[in-house]
């Protein structure tokens, strides 16, 4: 003799009344509805079967969770876009994507990647700094030439290459900060 099983489809538990499982036949008798396998659920635009109160899964927890089936969670990320005009990349924080918020926080400055005007460079307060700039150069790499001047860290060196030596327009905006910070200094002094 076979044994009956639950008419539901995919379901196969062993029947237990009125052609269902013992699941099924309790949500069909809270719904007073023998006919589970053709309900859809009753929220507007959901398709997918109904499973308790009329409701699908999803629809039937917001229900618990808010009063509301149709209430929806903002998403926990937000997803605007960078701030700093042309990026296209998503948010992350202070309103600009990882990358220029990273600048933000080590350079005062999101879009040039550079520190700011005021922030001094160890290389260029060294006293040798011609020298420094000829060992670049020459092709000398970064820990080499921290090590022969005592600059601390290869870092040092690589600032100062990358917004000194190969960026002129860079080097000139900061001497003419300079130039004017020297200029307010004397004048409070007089």
């Amino acid at each position: 003799m076979t044994e009956r099983v639950c008419s539901v489809d995919g379901c196969g538990r062993p029947h237990k009344g009125h052609g269902l499982c013992g699941s099924h036949l309790r949500q069909a008798k809270e719904r007073n509805s023998l006919a589970l396998n053709s309900l859809p659920c009753e929220a507007p635009g959901c398709d997918r079967r109904a499973i308790s109160r009329g409701l699908c899964t999803l629809h039937y927890q917001r229900m618990l969770a808010h009063g509301d089936p149709s209430h929806s969670v903002k998403p926990y990320r937000v997803t605007d876009p960078c701030s700093v005009s042309g990026c296209t990349e998503s948010h992350f924080g202070l309103g600009m994507c990882a990358t220029h918020y990273r600048r933000y926080r080590q350079h005062g400055d999101p879009i040039a990647g550079q520190p700011p005007l005021g922030v001094r460079c160890q290389v260029c307060d060294h006293p040798e700094v011609e020298a420094i700039d000829q060992m670049i150069a020459d092709g000398a790499t970064g820990p080499a030439v921290a090590a022969r001047f005592g600059l601390g860290s290869k870092r040092a060196v690589y600032l100062h290459r990358s917004n000194h030596i190969d960026n002129d327009e860079w080097h000139a905006k900061r001497a003419a900060y300079w130039v004017n910070r020297l200029a307010e200094v004397q004048a409070a002094g007089d």
